[in-house]
């Protein structure tokens, strides 16, 4: 993964980066970018259950995304062009420095944030 990406949207980033800049170049694709980048043989951390977190001072990020919620009619009322009422979550996520989730919240769906 580069920038924490999928090698997919890695492509299309790199590909909407060059034309912004103007330049009529493209990015190699995935599958290229995967056997080159298996070339370099650069190491990821992997982190497993016994990976000890540490308590001292740390940078934290805090993010929120929304979730569409399917419902069990929305097929239908997609096909039919029926409107109805969208239900969206908002996700909360606290991530340390060192890649570790600190805590996690998705609001109930009567929730206004």
């Amino acid at each position: 993964m580069v920038y924490k990406q999928p090698l997919r949207q890695t492509e299309g980033f790199i590909n909407s980066l060059f034309e912004i800049m103007g330049l009529e170049i493209k990015c190699p694709n995935f599958s290229t970018l995967s056997k080159r980048l298996k070339a370099l043989d650069i190491k990821c951390p992997k982190y497993t259950e016994k990976d000890q977190m540490d308590n001292s001072v740390a940078a934290i990020a805090i993010d929120s995304t929304g979730l569409k919620r399917f419902g069990r009619d929305e097929w239908h009322q997609e096909k039919h062009k029926v409107s109805a009422k969208r239900s969206w979550r908002k996700f909360h996520a606290v991530v340390s420095d060192k890649h570790y989730i600190q805590a996690l919240f998705l609001n109930p769906i009567w929730s206004a944030s």
